[in-house]
This record gives C-alpha cells, structure tokens and sequence, in this order.
C-alpha cells in the first residue's frame, strides 16, 4: 500500500470550495429542504408508497432533482466534516443520474432504489477509504436501505454486490466512478492527501 502520508486536513472551508467546484461543474445549486412546496409533495409521496414518514424525509435526508440538491438543517453537535464532502458527493452522483426514468424508478420500485442509492453509495465507501484509511460498514449501509430507503431483500442483495465489488476495485488502487476520481483530484490540487501513498490515478 505504501506508508501513511499527511497533508492538509478536511476543514469547512475545503467543504465550501468543493461545494462550489461542483456547483459550478454541474450547474447545480443547494436549497434548504423545507423552504421547498416540492419538497413537501415529494415527502408526501414518500409517505404514499410507503417509503419513509414524511418528517423523516424532509429532516434527515438530502435530496436531488434535478440540478436542485435539497438540504436538511443541519444538526446539533460537531461537525462531520469528511461526511459532509460524502454528502455532496453522493448527491452529485444522484445529478448525473438524474431523468425522469429515474425519478419514476427511484419512486415506485425498491430494487432500482436500491441500485441507484448504492451507485451513490460508492462515493461514501471511497471518499472515506482514500481520506481516512477506513471502511465503512457495508452491511450497516445496505441495512439502511431497508430502514431509511423501503427497500427489500432484493435490493439490499444487490445493493450489497455493488459495494462489496467497489470494496475490492479500492483495494486494488482503483476508485469506479469518474466523479469521485475528479473530487479526489480536486482534493489533492488543494494539498489533501491520501491515508496511503497509493496510485488512484493510474487504473
């Protein structure tokens, strides 16, 4: 792997540049989640198909339509900063998926929800291994896809799959997918180092 290597830390202003890079890469733009009347009838809807209780929805989870990503408030307490880098990430994802196929999918059937939140999912796994050194739970990832997502069984075994293969490609030197291999550019040009002297950029 090669040996541990320190450079700049994750700060709130690197959170705030890479909002920006994003921004500005994707067009897209941040809106507080309960300012928004479509908010509220997507939390509705959230509600019908049995998905998650609307509060739920509108407080504990980001949300992307379109170029638009809905932000609940943030919480009490300190600051997950890494998570919050996480968090744009995954939703940026959720952008270059986006079309109305998509939404429909997302909406009304759980193994494509499943698939689509774990595409996303990648980003957090990697994110995480190439700052930190750190895996996340895979198996509490998924599990929450049944908790959080109204996802079943389906969709948490191939929700799974896909992690678990991302899991192994980090482990060979490999990040999946293109945007998070340009955040982890990004990153660098701004002095951020990986855990470990390993060769992203090359596979």
């Amino acid at each position: 792997m090669g040996k541990k290597v320190v450079g700049r830390r994750v700060d709130a202003e690197l959170v705030e540049m890479l909002w920006e890079e994003l921004h500005t890469t994707y067009r897209t733009r941040r809106r507080r989640k309960r300012d928004s009347w479509l908010m509220r009838i997507v939390a509705w809807g959230m509600g019908i198909f049995g998905v998650m209780p609307e509060d739920r929805f509108l407080d504990r989870f980001a949300t992307t339509i379109r170029r638009t990503i809905y932000l609940p408030d943030p919480r009490d307490g300190n600051r997950d900063l890494l998570g919050e880098i996480a968090r744009c990430v995954h939703e940026h994802v959720h952008v270059t998926q986006w079309s109305l196929r998509f939404a429909w999918r997302y909406l009304t059937d759980k193994i494509w929800r499943a698939r689509y939140e774990a595409m996303a999912f990648r980003a957090n796994i990697a994110l995480r291994y190439w700052y930190a050194g750190e895996w996340l739970d895979i198996n509490g990832m998924v599990e929450k896809l049944g908790t959080n997502y109204g996802c079943g069984d389906a969709g948490i075994n191939l929700a799974y799959h896909i992690l678990e293969d991302e899991r192994d490609r980090l482990q060979l030197g490999s990040i999946s997918d293109p945007l998070v291999k340009s955040v982890v550019i990004f990153l660098g040009e701004q002095g951020v180092l990986p855990a470990f002297a390993w060769p992203y950029m090359d596979r």
